[in-house]
C-alpha cells in the first residue's frame, strides 16, 4: 500500500501471495476462488457466478476491439455484476465509516438504478 491514508493511496496487487502458484491473475474464476469465502458470499450469489464463469476469459479475449481474436458480440451481464459489485464495496466502505470523498460521495442508487432498472416506474 502507498501513500497509507491519504486520499492518493493506491493497493497493489501481489499475485504471489493471492493466487495459487502458477494461476492466470486474468482468469476471473481463479480470482472469484482467491477470495475470502465471506467476501464471496457477501458479493456474489449463484447467477453471478455463473456471469463469471462464462466471462471467464473475458479480459484476456476483448482487451481491444481492434485485436482479431476480440469478441465481435458482447453480452452485459458482467458490465450489470461489475456495476452491482462497485456498489456493494462502497456501501461496505459506507457502513465501515470510510472518510473517503470518493466514496462518500459516490451515488450508488444512480449507478445501480442504471444498470437494473424496474420494469414498471
Amino acid at each position: 500500500m502507498v501513500n497509507h491514508g491519504r486520499l492518493d493511496e493506491t493497493y497493489e496487487f501481489n499475485k504471489k501471495e493471492a493466487l495459487p502458484k502458477g494461476s492466470n491473475a486474468h482468469d476471473l474464476t481463479v480470482l472469484y476462488n482467491s477470495l475470502p469465502k465471506s467476501v464471496q458470499s457477501y458479493l456474489f450469489d449463484r447467477s453471478d457466478f455463473e456471469i463469471i464463469e462464462i466471462n471467464k476469459g473475458l479480459f484476456t479475449t476483448s482487451r481491444y476491439v481492434y485485436e482479431q481474436s476480440a469478441n465481435s458480440i458482447h453480452n452485459d451481464d458482467i458490465i450489470k455484476l461489475a456495476a452491482c459489485l462497485i456498489c456493494k464495496v462502497v456501501y461496505l466502505y459506507l457502513k465501515q465509516g470510510c472518510d473517503d470523498p470518493f466514496i462518500k460521495l459516490f451515488d450508488i442508487e444512480k449507478l445501480y438504478l442504471s444498470q437494473n432498472q424496474a420494469i414498471f416506474l
